[in-house]
C-alpha cells in the first residue's frame, strides 16, 4: 500500500497551496490552525482520495521547500533501513 504524501504551503489559518499552486481549505484533526510555511502532509494507506480534513498529518511549519524535502529523504532513508533490517531477520529466522 502506497502511502500519499504532499508538500503544502500553509497561507493562514484556513486555507493552503498544494503542489499544483491549487488553493484548498484545511481542517485538522484537532480543529487547530496551522502555521504558515510549508509542511509535509501524509494520509494513511487506507485513504483513496486524499483531502486536507482530519485524516491528514502535518509536518512543519518549515521555511522552506527544500527543508520538507530534507525531512522526507530521512524519512524515507530511516523507512528502508528498517525493511531491510526486517528482511535480514526473517531470512534468518528461514534459514534456521
Amino acid at each position: 500500500m502506497a502511502l500519499h504524501h504532499e508538500i503544502v504551503k500553509v497561507l493562514d489559518e484556513r486555507s493552503l497551496y498544494d503542489s499544483a499552486i491549487d488553493k484548498y481549505f484545511y481542517t485538522t484533526e484537532d480543529g487547530c490552525p496551522l502555521s504558515p510555511g510549508y509542511y509535509l502532509v501524509l494520509w494513511p494507506p487506507r485513504i483513496k482520495a486524499p483531502r486536507y480534513d482530519e485524516h491528514a498529518t502535518y509536518y512543519g511549519p518549515f521555511t522552506q521547500t527544500s527543508h520538507v524535502q530534507l525531512l522526507m529523504q530521512h524519512c524515507l532513508q530511516q523507512y528502508l533501513r528498517k525493511i531491510q533490517n526486517t528482511k535480514n531477520r526473517l531470512e534468518l529466522e528461514i534459514s534456521l
